[in-house]
């Protein structure tokens, strides 16, 4: 009894989850190597198994023993979203989101899955692989499912700003000063207008305010940064990056404010950032974020949000900012 409770549930469900092996794996493993030592088998059917499953992660003529009794999924999860949307199939490609989520963060899951699709759709668009219809299917699709994610990820911050607010211990302290405004320019439309939005969603879950700019014309772009007086701006572009617009944006942009942070993001970019960040600002040390992970940390290097400082009781109730926080 205690032989056929340790095969069957405690070896599966509970040493599988830790040793990489899926649930079928260890039952197989399990028999084959009983009926071959027996007993002592039995004992070594786990740690055997696990030496052929990291063989076949480590020796590429081994892979296929990793994909069959590895607890890994075959191909990634980006991959099967794009496989998904080019079916046309918008309810599995919205379940393989919603089971990352479940997971993993929306920056992650942008980062992992959404942005390396929409790579993926760039590519195979630039060789003439995929018609425009399914390019425009992919990116309206995409591009609801990013409005969802961002309108669920709107409600729970406004929900735990509520509880923050109705605790008893925020009665009398201060509250989080959020003038620090990040403004998002996409190079071109399509995906770079996309991920813009993206970037916009997760920097207001950080605590910035971000608005992201339809693409326009450069002098109009000028005009609504001039206007807004942004802390930071990022210029949002997927590889392959028009990097001659991207130049002519960044230099009007500094003949109107020299004084702007500026950064670039290249999202999913696989090679040299250097090279990329002298054709697009020729001189100036440009920075170039690969990744909105990597975006989010370098706004709270430039422009972290700080709290407002309280004002004193014989005063009038208003918020007073620390000069930081109100310089452009």
């Amino acid at each position: 009894m205690l032989e056929i409770v340790t095969t069957n549930y405690v070896e599966p469900h509970i040493y599988g989850r830790h040793t990489g092996l899926s649930t079928l794996a260890v039952l197989i493993a399990d028999a084959f190597w009983t009926l071959i030592w027996g007993p002592v088998g039995l004992i070594l059917s786990v740690p055997l198994t696990v030496c052929l499953v990291v063989m076949g992660s480590h020796i590429p003529s081994l892979e296929f023993l990793a994909v069959l009794l590895g607890d890994q999924p075959v191909i990634p999860p980006y991959t099967a979203f794009y496989q998904r949307m080019l079916a046309h199939d918008e309810r599995e490609a919205a379940e393989i989101l919603e089971l990352c989520l479940k997971s993993e963060s929306l920056v992650s899951v942008y980062d992992s899955v959404l942005i390396p699709a929409l790579t993926l759709v760039e590519m195979e668009r630039q060789k003439g692989e995929l018609e425009e219809s399914t390019v425009r299917f992919f990116r309206t699709s995409t591009s609801e499912m990013v409005d969802e994610l961002g309108f669920r990820a709107l409600e729970e911050k406004n929900e735990l700003a509520q509880i923050a607010s109705d605790s008893p211990d925020q009665t009398n302290s201060a509250a989080f000063s959020n003038s620090a405004s990040i403004v998002v320019i996409p190079v071109r439309d399509g995906s770079d207008d996309l991920i813009a939005t993206m970037l916009t969603q997760v920097l207001d879950q950080a605590g910035f305010r971000g608005t992201a700019i339809p693409i326009q014309r450069i002098d109009e772009t000028v005009s609504a940064v001039t206007e807004q007086k942004p802390h930071l701006v990022f210029l949002s572009g997927m590889p392959p990056v028009a990097m001659a617009r991207a130049n002519r944006i960044f230099r009007s942009l500094r003949r109107a404010n020299p004084a702007l942070r500026i950064i670039m993001g290249i999202w999913h970019y696989n090679e040299d950032p250097t090279k990329a960040a002298q054709m697009i600002s020729r001189t100036e040390d440009l920075h170039i974020s690969t990744s909105l992970a990597d975006a989010i940390s370098v706004a709270r290097a430039h422009v972290e949000p700080r709290p407002a400082v309280a004002a004193p009781l014989d005063e009038s109730p208003h918020l007073v900012t620390t000069p930081s926080d109100t310089a452009a």
